[in-house]
C-alpha cells in the first residue's frame, strides 16, 4: 500500500503541484513587470493579462492545496498503520 501511494503521488500529484509552482512563477514576472509601471503607462491589454493570470493561479492555488492536504491525510494514514502493523509485529515477536 505504501509503495502505490507513492507511486500515485509520483505519476498523478506531483505534475499537480508543479503546474501551480510553474503558473506561481509565471505570474511573479509578470507582476513584476506589471507593477514596474505605473497605471498609465499601462495598457488595457497588460491589465487584462494580469487579471486573468492572477485569476489562473488563484485556481492552481486552489488545487494545490486540496491536493496537498488529500496527500498530507492519505500520508498520516499510511504512518498509522505502519506504526500499529510494527506493534503487532513487536507484540508477537519480542517476549516480555
Amino acid at each position: 500500500a505504501n509503495l502505490q501511494f507513492y507511486k500515485n503521488e509520483a505519476e498523478q500529484s506531483v505534475p499537480v503541484l508543479t503546474d501551480f509552482l510553474l503558473k506561481q512563477e509565471q505570474f511573479e514576472k509578470v507582476r513584476q513587470a506589471f507593477e514596474a509601471k505605473s497605471d498609465a503607462q499601462r495598457t488595457r491589454e497588460e491589465v487584462n493579462r494580469y487579471n486573468l493570470l492572477v485569476d489562473e493561479t488563484n485556481a492552481a492555488l486552489r488545487i494545490f492545496n486540496q491536493t496537498n492536504e488529500r496527500l498530507n491525510q492519505q500520508r498520516g494514514q499510511l504512518v498509522d498503520r505502519w506504526n500499529q502493523v510494527n506493534e503487532a509485529f513487536l507484540r508477537r515477536h519480542i517476549p516480555r
